[in-house]
């Protein structure tokens, strides 16, 4: 079977994807839809032929239960009883929160199909935000079951690329609704009466938090890491949410002791040597989820693209730093408690540090320089790593552009190198750091800002990394990527950039169906003068979403 992705991003494709969604699901087939929390695997929920091909594609055992979307808010007496001493609460708390995050457990009908429920007497539904899914469920008119679009037990997919490397060949259609908003799947509660005011139990935390559902009822959460049988509510398995590599939540750095020969990476919170986990090892490769930052909802939003990353590393063990349980972050812990649950390891252990994986040779001011004057000077030396800059078309403006390198030239000229240390922080003030505020001041289409065309660029940054060249670190922002790269053997830079840049132009124009430059010409890059410059310029890159305000998953450092 082939499988297809369609694109949504303009009106036209959206309305033949979902078109071709419908169709699919009134056959009786399973589709992969976009949501808000994560990539869902969607068939007829009141179908149970329909239903059991979810099983089937996800290898998921049938005594999980699934949730179920409902096309509209009114619509949920298609599927649950709500009983009248929670009427009142229920309906709040829909108000409140549908469509979005929230999912609730209530009584099923009897049309409800017991593959759906696990033969269990609750059913747990909830209204998509996302407005591809809507689309399709509201295109149907029928529930969907929708589990996350992968295989049982490994890491739940946020993109549809990532959902492709799950389950190609095995179904027929992806919709591409570009990164999911949240990241995390969506919080599942139970409702009862209480003495004074409503019991609200969380059965599975998510980005709807206890402190949002406090003003609703008395809040409680139910601590199930370790559960191996029938489950209550989706997702409640320990050994959900897991990557294939072994993996080891540390609950502080002395939990931690590297054995001899293993290969190491390190999940960490925010990068920051001081919390004790970035110098424990000579770690393979560390990924952080909210870079320079610490902010949980950012985290969340990275939460499984690099769990997903780590876990195609190569490295025998992956260690996870902690995170603050609160908001999002109780979530976030319980999904690394499940994973740490299937490698074997109860919620214990120690973490990590920076590995520079460059084995870089930088700038030698005494050795054999290439200088290719074009319309910016860019030196070349053979064996050096370089700090690149490149950029869309329009995200400068041409005139700008001009002024700027002939500025720079002249600047040049005049101040022939060796500079002093206040030369050269100088010309980065009147040139470097310009450059790079225009950037992020977001001119232009910001084409980079859509994941299924970061993505691309991603994907192009990392396909020959460890064989022409090595990253050191990158980020895609919405109108600019920056590099941190060392060519390999006879690999050029240049070569290296043409190859980039040719291979992403072909690309994101046939996924937008355009012709036409995607990127400027030429670029801007300089030759790194030494470890520290190249721990500076790593530093720079993955704080370049933060002084941006932009979230992106497709931010990495190996330095």
């Amino acid at each position: 079977m082939e499988t297809r992705i369609l694109p949504t991003d303009l009106p036209p494709l959206l309305h033949h994807a979902v078109d071709e969604a419908v169709r699919l699901l009134r056959g009786g087939d399973v589709v992969a839809l976009p949501t808000e929390t994560v990539y869902g695997l969607a068939a007829d929920a009141l179908n149970a032929s329909a239903v059991a091909k979810i099983f089937e594609v996800k290898e998921r055992p049938t005594f999980d239960p699934l949730i179920v979307h409902l096309p509209h808010k009114k619509d949920i007496a298609m599927v649950a009883e709500v009983p009248p001493e929670i009427a009142a609460v229920v309906q709040k708390l829909t108000d409140r929160f549908w469509p979005g995050p929230l999912t609730l457990l209530l009584p099923k009908k009897p049309e409800v199909p017991d593959l759906v429920t696990a033969g269990l007497p609750t059913v747990a539904v909830r209204v998509s935000s996302n407005n591809v899914f809507k689309r399709v469920a509201q295109g149907l008119g029928r529930p969907l079951a929708a589990p996350s679009a992968n295989r049982f037990g490994s890491i739940s997919p946020t993109s549809a690329p990532a959902v492709q490397a799950e389950l190609d060949g095995k179904i027929e259609l992806i919709l591409d609704g570009g990164a999911s908003l949240h990241g995390l799947e969506s919080t599942i509660i139970k409702v009862e009466p209480g003495e004074k005011k409503p019991l609200i139990t969380i059965v599975r935390p998510g980005p709807i938090t206890p402190d949002d559902l406090k003003p609703f009822g008395k809040v409680q959460r139910v601590d199930r890491t370790l559960i191996d049988e029938a489950s209550e509510a989706p997702g409640q398995l320990a050994s959900h949410y897991a990557p294939s590599t072994p993996l080891r939540l540390l609950e502080k750095p002395s939990d931690f002791t590297p054995e001899p020969g293993k290969k190491y990476a390190l999940l960490s919170y925010r990068g920051d040597p001081e919390d004790g986990y970035a110098d424990l090892t000579d770690w393979e490769q560390i990924l952080i989820l909210s870079p320079g930052k610490g902010k949980l909802p950012e985290a969340g939003v990275r939460f499984f693209y690099v769990l997903r990353e780590l876990d195609n590393a190569g490295v025998d063990e992956i260690i996870a730093e902690p995170l603050h349980e609160h908001g999002v972050g109780i979530a976030m812990m319980d999904k690394l408690r499940r994973a740490s649950v299937k490698g074997g390891h109860s919620a214990r252990l120690p973490e990590v540090r920076k590995k520079a994986v460059l084995d870089a040779k930088y700038f030698d001011f005494h050795g054999d320089i290439q200088n290719q004057e074009l319309n910016l000077p860019q030196w070349r030396q053979a064996g050096t790593s370089y700090f690149v800059t490149f950029r869309l078309a329009d995200s400068i403006p041409q005139e700008k552009l001009e002024q700027w390198s002939r500025d720079r030239q002249q600047f040049i000229t005049e101040n022939p190198e060796p500079w002093t240390t206040e030369l050269r922080a100088e010309f980065h003030k009147q040139f470097s750091d310009r450059f790079q505020n225009w950037l992020d001041a977001g001119e232009g289409a910001c084409l980079l800002k859509d994941e299924a065309i970061a993505v691309i660029v991603a994907d192009a940054l990392k396909h020959f990394a460890g064989d022409r060249y090595e990253l050191g670190a990158w980020v895609v922002m919405p109108n600019h990527v920056h590099v941190l790269v060392k060519p390999n053997g006879g690999h050029t830079l240049d070569k290296i950039l043409h190859a980039w840049k040719s291979y992403t132009t072909h690309a994101i124009n046939k996924a937008l169906g355009r012709e036409g430059d995607v990127w400027q010409n030429e670029g801007y890059d300089h030759i790194v003068r030494g470890p520290k410059a190249a721990q500076a310029i790593a530093k720079y890159i993955t704080d370049n979403p933060a002084q941006a305000n932009f979230e992106t998953p497709y931010v990495e450092s190996r330095v």
